[in-house]
């Protein structure tokens, strides 16, 4: 349908534009190629039609019929093309639409031929003239934007006539748009219309026409109702969208396979739909929910259903009666429990109560646990209940009848006791009873008294607190249970035992008596008396040490228990025993040494006590005694010995013991024995003295004395053969020596004498003053250190006789020797009477002159050396003289030199000197001899074919004349050749290696010796005449192996190829030759050369051209994606273009698909394995040979279809709280003994059906492993759990759903009591709580929730909190048992897909989905720990001052329970046990303050259990001190000024600088004329005071000064315990008078 409708007048021209001769075509319409949909937007993609056109600008009219409406003109033309495929448009107009108020604007359609169109659309395109637009920017024609000017008014051009014309526009803006064009802010389902045209170079095509949809909006408030009759049916209910259009709605119930859409669309009114098929009672089920509208295509036939987004809603069916039960918690309170069918918590609960089964009442405040009290005792009742859940209230529970416990005994009390047995009674109930029952806690079970007010308990131990308990009976008929009342108990004691105890003594602390009480009670006072006088009373101990004693003494000791039970019980019996005291230990003992086997002990007697007699003795020795003497003289002792004498005193006990006192013990160290001396002299300046002696001692000193001199330490601290070296002494002197030895400290005698001498001083200044080849002599000089002779020798020889001479001559030496002289002197000591002789002197060398040498030969070895020999006669230096010039060094070891640097040809004279230490020999006899000539140079060979060589060389220059050359080889007879020829031609056989010599040959003119000179070799190889080459085959897909003849290790070869060159150099072991073509698939042609030395030859039949095989695939991979279909996908490396081919096991037939690398492979048999095999092929250009690849193979099995989960529950275990159970099956119809299972689970996310977020829990299942038990799991962790299907080794791809369940959360841990009460108990627990959620992201602590009860009450529940109070238990001194146990939830928020971790059971359940385990409450194992309430609260009714410094007490007074002990405490320390209803604590200190409380304290032995209560405590503050020390100074006649001390000190009494005490000081005075001024109060503190006022001079005054504590209790202030009274006048003059 044309946008523009104009006339044409050709008798326009057109614009200067025009004139340039450029004109463009009428574009072709574009398409829109797809429409993308949302609920505010439509998204366009868009194309051109002529492929000429270059970068599309597109513009598009987009409308609805409600923007038509308001535009300017008052009719819209809405196009389509009907089955004829005639273009039609509706005309609507304003003037059409009803004016009634609320109706909807009517359409008439009005049906025509578009004007100026025929029936054929493709008119739109051929019939069109083109025009352009003027009156606008003329850049801006090609820019899309500005076409927007297309709707305005203005003038337009023909481009034929250039004739203008009027245009006339629609009401509906066109807009440039892109490619692919967003059109947002639309109303949601809602038709539009569009138009689309093309520019291109400022011409504008026709329009493309087309409609478009946006999709509607959710439907809103989507709710449901069940009903009371039928709890299997649900009402569902939704409004339309609050925005745009909904023709009908889609709903459905997946799980009631519920799909129906011909749900209709009423405007306004609310929608309704019931469903009962299939619904079960108190179960959800997920509803979706969306919109549709019907959109109308261009052609009106067929329509198209556009759907909305899906709207959710959970949806529930109403509840079933629930179960009821109930137990009695006490004699008038009754626990009732309301479970559903799901035990879970319901909306509301009704719960009516009865006592003849036709009444009922209503019970308020109704919860699924409740406790309905006020009930009456020992009476049947009945109770029936209904509950709410989804808005909808159940039918009434069956009735269930108990009955309540009987009332309890009101008090027990003891009508009879003895030590061993007791007695307890009480009165009757004021309920219905059956029987009584009694029991002894901890010992006797409960007993039946046949309806008896008493029972007896015997067996009892003495002195013990027993806890007797009584109880009521009553027999239900309704249940036929037997109900019993609370207990009622008291704890007596037993009659005190017979007092049996033991004495012990011991020598160690030999006047105490230790008494120890074989029968101990702590409960009870002991009472000791000692020969009649009692020593000890109300022991509270069961050892007593009486330590009033004397040594040595008999006592008799008895002993009773002083406790009885206020006269019920007798009084234990008393018991004796008789024991004496150990004797003391004696005094002062000491000893004095006589001599080295003599030593006196002496003591004193013991403090006090009798002694019968001392004894002593020496450790392991026989014990002696010496009566009562206090002496003993110990004789025969070893010298240098340490003895320990140990003494006691003994008495004899009048009961016929005798008793040893404690042992003294005393050290006693005898002399050493004697020490000898043996020297040695060792040097001039040294002499060695050993020490000796036969005795212990542990140390030895030794002097030294010289001749007339005075004594010196030279040694200490010495041990029995210690050698002493004295040093530093002078030569040839006599010295004397002596040592004492001592033992432990004490001292023995000196030893003899001992003496010896140094030795005489070493001759010096030692000088060779003249050698020969046979003599030496020397001189030297022994002018010191006491000498009187000498001697000489060599070392080797021996010494010459002594003298007083200093020199010596050496005769009979060999030459060329060297000797070393040595000299030592002589000396006479005379005690010992012994002559010394001196170490040998430092030596000094001689030597001998050597004899002159031989020379033997000369010969010649080079052109430039000669070689002499010669004798060596020893280790000497040689010279050698060349034709008489200077002697030159031989450096050779060996008898033969060779002297170089000669010319060649030429004779030499040689002579030789021999030269040792400096002393040089006579020269041998002359001998003389010629160096050879130089040999030829340059011997070469030249190639002239591959058998025959020309041999070439040269003369050296320096060679001198010669006869000829000698030319020979291995393999050919010697060749003379003139000196005047240098070539020789030469045959060689194919292949083969020859060796060539020459030399040249002269006779020497001196000596006549024919010389011949070197010879020179050269190696002659010979080539071949031909080489061939060959392919020998292949060796892999790319490779092939060439190969040449001959091949020999003479040759070198070199392989070309035509693509790379030269490819390789090669020796004769790497021929043949693999050549690699360089990937697979390659054509190239390759030539072999072989060369030796410079020699090369081609091979004469190449080159060989080939191609190398196509590669195999890699990465060769099947993906099976469908149950049967596999993908396959393979690399190549390829070089020319190869085609591929497949076949499998399935079909053997080989499939060609080409050059892909990848292919699809569909139809094959489901769940079976498969063989896929795959292959390239490729054309050889150079051979038209088809090459093939490789063959790779892959397996694949397509996989089974997923298992699924039919149920995931918890399992209760006690302690394992991580398990889990699970139950799965195949899919069906794929059921197969060979089917396994892979279990997937994880702690995170939700609901997410890929593998990548699980972990594998077991891998081979079958189906006899379901159920599977999952153990040792985390506690308290929420699981998701999937399961897939493997058959054939492979698995399925997907699994279908996913199951969550929770594991148990572990028990509580570390329960401990923190206190108690007579009526309440606090203790509390710790739990072990996951550290992160399901998500991995970290949890607070204190998650897990907890139950808590004690013995069998109710459960309550503690929320987080781990400690708890029961505060209302009914008896003191009572044990309880106390349990807790932990719980969670296991339920998903659903609006946040998180764990939901509330404690309390969900009673909401919008938006919460349950695990499989009910509501998702899991409980843990209990934890139980017993607890006892303490005493009775002890009271304190007042604490107050009777004077300054006493407090007087008063408490309540109460009633003694059982074993109880009471203290009274003065700042929490115990001042008296069980007090008197008044207490007066005395001589407290001044100004501080007290806190007085009580305790009451029970032990209970058999438990091994304290028990302690308090009462509350009272503060008491004492008066503070007075001040001191006053002074007074009157400065005028009106005024006195008062000085004091503190009455309150820093260091003493540093609790009144407390911040809770306030001081100061009160002053009040008169005059002694009897006028009273009132007291001042100094509020500051200080310690001064100025009065001022006063009437005249010389008043007197008597002041009182008093200092006040504010206690900041319940006092008050209160005033130090008295004043002090001051005397003063006023001064008669103004100066200062001091008192």
């Amino acid at each position: 349908m044309p946008k523009i409708t104009c006339s044409v007048d050709s008798s326009t021209l057109l614009s200067a534009a025009a004139t340039t001769g450029t004109y463009y075509t009428h574009p072709d319409e574009p398409m829109v190629t797809s429409i993308t949909a949302t609920t505010d937007s439509l998204t366009f993609q868009l194309n051109k039609n002529n492929p000429t056109v270059g970068l599309p600008n597109f513009q598009m009219q987009l409308w609805t019929q409600d923007a038509c409406k308001t535009a300017t003109d008052d009719k819209c033309l809405f196009p389509y093309q009907n089955a004829a495929g005639t273009w039609l448009y509706e005309l609507t107009s304003d003037e059409l639409c009803s004016t009634a108020s609320g109706s909807t604007c009517a359409t008439q359609t009005y049906v025509e031929s578009v004007p100026g169109l025929s029936a054929s659309r493709s008119n739109l395109i051929d019939g069109r003239v083109q025009y352009t637009c003027t009156g606008y920017d003329s850049t801006s024609i090609a820019d899309p934007v500005s076409l927007t000017a297309i709707d305005g008014s203005g003038t337009c051009q023909d481009l034929n006539t250039s004739a203008e014309v009027n245009c006339d526009t629609t009401s509906c803006a066109a807009v440039a748009v892109s490619q692919n064009y967003l059109a947002e802010s639309l109303t949601p389902g809602a038709q539009y219309f569009v138009r689309l045209y093309l520019i291109h170079q400022g011409i504008v095509s026709g329009p493309t026409l087309d409609t478009a949809c946006t999709k509607p909006m959710k439907p809103e408030s989507i709710s449901y109702l069940g009903q009371d009759t039928f709890d299997t049916q649900i009402t569902i209910t939704w409004e339309a969208p609050s925005s745009g259009n909904c023709d009908g709605y889609f709903l459905n119930i997946p799980d009631l396979s519920v799909s129906d859409s011909n749900v209709t669309n009423v405007d306004g009114v609310t929608r309704e739909y019931v469903v009962s098929a299939g619904v079960e009672a108190e179960t959800c089920y997920t509803v979706s929910l969306q919109c549709y509208i019907v959109c109308y295509a261009l052609q009106r036939n067929p329509t198209t259903e556009i759907f909305g987004p899906l709207a959710f809603e959970t949806v529930c069916s109403g509840p079933v009666p629930p179960n009821v039960t109930a137990f009695p918690l006490s004699n008038e309170t009754m626990s009732v429990s309301i479970a559903g069918l799901y035990s879970i918590i319901y909306e509301d609960y009704l719960l009516e109560h009865s006592t003849d089964n036709l009444t009922f009442t209503n019970v308020t405040g109704a919860s699924h646990e409740n406790d309905v009290d006020s009930l009456d005792s020992a009476v049947t009742h009945y109770f029936r209940a209904k509950v709410k859940r989804h808005g909808v209230w159940s039918s009434f529970s069956e009735v269930v009848a108990t009955c309540t416990f009987p009332t309890a005994v009101s008090d027990v009390s003891v009508s009879a006791c003895s030590k061993n047995a007791i007695t307890v009674a009480w009165p009757a109930t004021s309920s219905p009873v059956t029987s009584y029952f009694a029991r002894n806690v901890g010992i006797q079970d409960w007993v039946d008294t046949s309806g008896s007010l008493s029972q007896a308990f015997t067996g009892l131990s003495p002195a013990r607190s027993y806890t007797f308990e009584a109880r009521a009976s009553f027999a239900c008929t309704a249940d036929s249970q037997t109900y019993y009342s609370t207990v009622v108990g008291t704890s007596p004691y037993t009659g005190p035992p017979d007092a049996t105890f033991t004495l012990s003594h011991s020598a160690a602390a030999a006047k105490d008596i230790t008494i120890q009480f074989t029968n101990y009670e702590a409960k009870l006072g002991v009472n000791i008396e000692r020969n009649g006088s009692l020593i000890a009373q109300g022991l509270t101990s069961s050892t007593y040490k009486d330590t009033s004693g004397d040594f040595s003494t008999s006592y008799s000791y008895t002993a009773y228990y002083n406790f009885s039970l206020a006269g019920i019980c007798e009084d234990g019996a008393e018991t004796s025993d008789t024991i004496c005291t150990f004797p003391g230990k004696v005094q002062n003992l000491n000893h004095v040494v006589i001599n080295s086997t003599w030593t006196n002990i002496t003591w004193d007697a013991p403090s006090s006590g009798t002694v019968t007699e001392y004894k002593w003795y020496i450790v392991s020795d026989t014990k002696t005694s010496v009566g009562t003497d206090t002496f003993v003289v110990l004789t025969d002792l070893n010298p240098s010995e340490t003895y320990v004498v140990n003494v006691y005193a003994s008495y004899d006990c009048p009961d016929g013991s005798t008793l040893e006192g404690s042992v003294s013990s005393v050290l006693v160290k005898t002399m050493p024995g004697s020490v000898s001396l043996t020297t040695e002299s060792l040097s001039s300046t040294e002499i060695q003295i050993i020490v000796n002696t036969t005795e212990d001692v542990t140390n030895i000193t030794l002097f030294r004395n010289t001749t007339g001199g005075s004594e010196t330490l030279i040694g200490s601290s010495l041990e029995a053969g210690d050698t002493v070296r004295d040093t530093g002494r002078t030569p040839g002197t006599q010295y004397f020596y002596t040592a004492v030895a001592y033992y432990e400290g004490v001292m023995g005698d000196e030893s003899t004498v001992a003496s010896d001498c140094t030795q005489p001083a070493i001759p010096t200044n030692l000088v060779v003053t003249n050698s020969t080849v046979d003599s030496i002599i020397i001189s030297y000089d022994i002018s010191n250190g006491g000498v009187t002779s000498a001697m000489a020798k060599y070392i080797g020889g021996t010494y010459g006789a002594a003298d007083s001479t200093s020199d010596h001559v050496f005769t009979g030496l060999s030459p060329s020797s060297t000797y070393t002289l040595l000299v030592k002197s002589q000396f006479d000591c005379p005690l010992p009477s012994t002559t010394y002789e001196s170490a040998p002197s430092t030596g000094i060398t001689g030597n001998t002159y050597p004899l002159a040498p031989t020379v033997n030969s000369v010969t010649s070895i080079s052109t430039t050396e000669l070689q002499v020999s010669f004798v060596r006669l020893g280790a000497h230096t040689y010279s050698l003289s060349t034709d008489g010039a200077a002697a030159v060094s031989v450096t050779t070891s060996g008898t033969k030199v060779t002297v170089g640097s000669l010319s060649p040809g030429t004779s030499y004279s040689f002579t030789m000197y021999a030269t040792r230490q400096g002393l040089t020999s006579e020269a041998s006899a002359a001998l003389e001899e010629c160096t050879y000539q130089l040999p030829p140079v340059n011997f070469t060979y030249t190639l002239l074919n591959g058998v025959t060589a020309q041999l070439t060389w040269e003369d050296d220059v320096n060679t001198g004349s010669f006869d000829n050359y000698i030319v020979d080889s291995l393999t050919t007879s010697e060749v003379s050749v003139a000196s005047s020829e240098n070539t020789l031609n030469v045959s060689l056989t194919e292949l083969a290696l020859d060796t060539y010599f020459i030399h040249s040959q002269q006779t020497c003119s001196s000596s006549g010796t024919a010389l011949n000179s070197s010879k020179v070799f050269l190696e002659v190889q010979a080539g071949v005449a031909d080489l061939k080459m060959s392919m020998n085959g292949r060796t892999s897909d790319d490779s092939i192996e060439f190969t040449a003849t001959p091949i020999s290790s003479l040759l070198s070869y070199k392989f070309y190829s035509e693509n790379d060159g030269l490819v390789a150099n090669l020796t004769s072991s790497e021929v043949p030759y693999d050549y690699d073509f360089g990937g697979c698939a390659v054509e190239d042609c390759v030539l072999y050369e072989a060369l030796l030395g410079n020699w090369a030859i081609n091979a004469s039949n190449g080159p060989i051209c080939e191609c190398s095989k196509p590669c195999g695939v890699t990465g060769f991979n099947a993906t099976v994606y469908h149950p049967d279909r596999v993908m396959i996908e393979f690399h190549t490396a390829n070089k020319l273009a190869v085609t591929y081919e497949y076949r499998h096991s399935a079909n053997s037939t080989w499939i060609d698909i080409g050059n892909d690398t990848e292919h699809n492979i569909t139809d094959l048999p489901p769940a079976t394995p498969i063989d896929i095999e795959i292959r390239a092929t490729f054309t050889c250009p150079a051979t038209s040979e088809v090459l093939k690849s490789d063959i790779s193979v892959v397996s694949v099995a397509t996989g089974p279809s997923p298992g699924s989960i039919t149920s995931f529950e918890t399992v209760n275990y006690q302690g394992d709280p991580g398990r889990l159970q699970i139950k799965f099956e195949s899919a069906p119809g794929e059921s197969s003994a060979n089917m396994r299972y892979t279990l997937y689970c994880r702690t995170m996310g939700f609901f997410n059906d890929t593998f990548s977020n699980y972990s594998v829990v077991e891998d081979d299942l079958s189906d006899l492993d379901s159920p599977y038990l999952m153990r040792n799991l985390n506690e308290s962790t929420m699981y998701h759990c999937a399961i897939s299907t493997k058959l054939n080794g492979f698995t399925s791809d997907n699994f279908d759903q996913e199951f969550f369940a929770c594991t148990r959360p572990s028990a509580p841990i570390d329960m401990q009591v923190l206190d108690y009460g007579p009526s309440s108990i606090e203790y509390e627990w710790d739990h072990e709580d996951p550290t992160t959620d399901e998500n991995g992201s970290a949890l607070l602590s204190n998650t897990t929730c907890f139950q808590v009860w004690y013995e069998n009450y109710p459960k309550e529940d503690n929320g987080v909190s781990r400690e708890k109070t029961f505060s209302s238990l009914p008896q003191p001194i009572s044990p309880y048992l106390l349990s807790a146990r932990a719980y969670q939830v296991c339920a998903v928020d659903t609006t946040t897909w998180t764990r939901y971790r509330d404690c309390l059971n969900v009673t909401d359940n919008t938006g919460v989905t349950f695990g499989s385990t009910g509501d998702g409450t899991l409980y843990s194992d209990f934890t139980q720990i017993t607890g006892w309430t303490g005493p009775s609260n002890p009271v304190i009714n007042s604490a107050n001052l009777s004077d300054c410094s006493s407090v007087a007490v008063t408490m309540e007074s109460f009633n003694a329970e059982n074993g109880v002990v009471y203290n009274l405490r003065r700042d929490g320390v115990s001042i008296m046990e069980d007090p008197y209803q008044v207490f007066v604590d005395r001589d407290l200190e001044y100004g501080r303050n007290y806190n007085y409380s009580m305790s009451a304290t029970l032990y209970l032995a058999d438990q091994g259990v304290t028990l302690t209560s308090y009462s509350g405590a009272i503060s008491v503050c004492t008066c503070p001190p007075a001040p001191s020390r006053v002074t007074k100074v009157s400065p005028d006649p009106y005024s006195v000024n008062l000085t004091w001390s503190e009455s309150i000190d820093t260091e003493t009494q540093p609790w009144l600088f407390d911040n809770r005490f306030a001081y100061w000081y009160e002053i009040g005075y008169n005059f002694t004329n009897g006028t009273v001024i009132s007291p001042r109060q100094n509020t500051s503190g200080n310690s001064s005071e100025e009065i001022t006022g006063l009437p005249g001079p010389s008043t007197a005054i008597d002041v009182s000064l008093v200092t006040v504590l504010d206690c900041a209790n319940h006092q008050g202030p209160i005033t130090s315990y008295n004043d002090l009274p001051v005397a003063a006048y006023t001064s008669q003059s103004s100066p200062k008078l001091p008192y």
